[in-house]
Order: C-alpha cells, then structure tokens, then sequence
C-alpha cells in the first residue's frame, strides 16, 4: 500500500510541477472552505490520500457514488486551488509485486 501512495503522490506532483507557465492563471483558487464545501455537497467527493508537495497540502478526493475525482492543492496561505478532475473513476487494489514488500522502493 505504501508504494502505491508513493507512486500516486510522485503523480500528482509531476502533474502539478509541469504545468506550463501561461495555464498557471487558469487554475480555479479560492479559501480552502470554499473549496471543501463544493466538493463535499456538490460532488459527495471526500479526501482519500493526502501529502505535501513542495510545502503545499495536495489531497486526492473522491466519490464512489458520483464517480468523481479531484486533485486540490493548498498553499500555507490557506488558498486551495483545484489541479485536476475528471469522472468514471473507480478505486482498485493493485495486486502486490511478487518478492516484494510494502515499504521497499
């Protein structure tokens, strides 16, 4: 379970560091609350992993009856912005490697 969080948090934070500078403008950021409450109410999304990138909170949220996910990102400053989402979204347990074991790299 280890290694797919590693693997799911080294993910997104490619995805977050390689944005193109002109599309840094267009990523949607609001007080976390704001954010939350969206995500919760309109979506029924609720967060599933959680880590720190480059000092910044990124969560993954998620929503088996909506089908839903969202990638948000909160700075120090208490601003959340939403990196990426989409739908037909679906957990899996990925069957574990043989010889190996959870916590190795």
């Amino acid at each position: 379970m280890k290694r797919l969080t590693i693997a799911l948090a080294a993910a997104f934070m490619a995805a977050f560091l390689c944005l193109p500078a002109a599309d840094a403008h267009e990523i949607p950021c609001s007080p976390r609350e704001k954010i939350v409450s969206q995500l919760q109410n309109k979506y029924r999304e609720a967060v599933i992993m959680r880590g720190i990138v480059s000092g910044s909170m990124m969560e993954l949220w998620y929503s088996p009856s909506k089908q839903t996910w969202t990638v948000v990102v909160t700075r120090p400053d208490g601003t959340a912005c939403l990196l990426l989402g989409g739908d037909n979204a679906m957990l899996i347990n990925p069957a574990p490697l043989s010889g190996s074991d959870d916590d190795g790299v």
